[in-house]
């Protein structure tokens, strides 16, 4: 089984899913509620992400016009052998990557904390996503996680996702 991570903030992200790559902590009291598990197909995956850091040309326009809102990168951090995945919000470019603000607490790692700012670039970058009438934009990763959620919250999701850029 594979572990996600999706954090539920209305106020900042409307609901964007992370994920993890790594396996279950074991303990599930000891799992923050920000967690999911699920199953998912990894090659898929590995191919979202693929295609969200293709179209970081596209994200890095939006983001310089000045266009939609809650502008999120998702990056890879490790800690030892494990890897989760965060969404970094207040985002702005940084060269050829970008920067932000942790916006989950960690459920496998422990070399960040919420509220650290993260410069990411290349293959650290796993997904990006921006709200446009109210509409999600990119969130590649999600979509590959859509199977293995419970129906209702597969369909909330499915209702709020944009068609991809070309």
């Amino acid at each position: 089984m594979k572990v996600h991570t999706i954090f539920s903030s209305l106020a900042v992200l409307s609901c964007a899913a992370v994920f993890s790559a790594c396996g279950n902590t074991g303990d599930s009291s000891e799992v923050p509620e920000t967690l999911f598990q699920g199953e998912y197909d990894g090659a898929s995956m590995d191919a979202a992400m693929e295609q969200a850091r293709g179209t970081l040309g596209h994200f890095r326009d939006v983001l310089a016009a000045n266009s939609g809102e809650n502008h999120a990168i998702k990056v890879a951090i490790q800690d030892g052998d494990q890897i989760e995945h965060f969404w970094l919000v207040e985002v702005l470019p940084v060269g050829d990557g970008f920067k932000g603000i942790l916006n989950n607490e960690p459920g496998l790692v422990s070399n960040v904390e919420i509220g650290d700012e993260i410069e990411a670039v290349g293959e650290d970058i796993s997904d990006w996503l921006y709200f446009l009438d109210d509409q999600m934009h990119g969130n590649y990763t999600l979509r590959v996680m859509l199977p293995g959620m419970p129906a209702e919250e597969a369909e909330f999701y499915r209702a709020t996702l944009a068609p991809l850029p070309d």
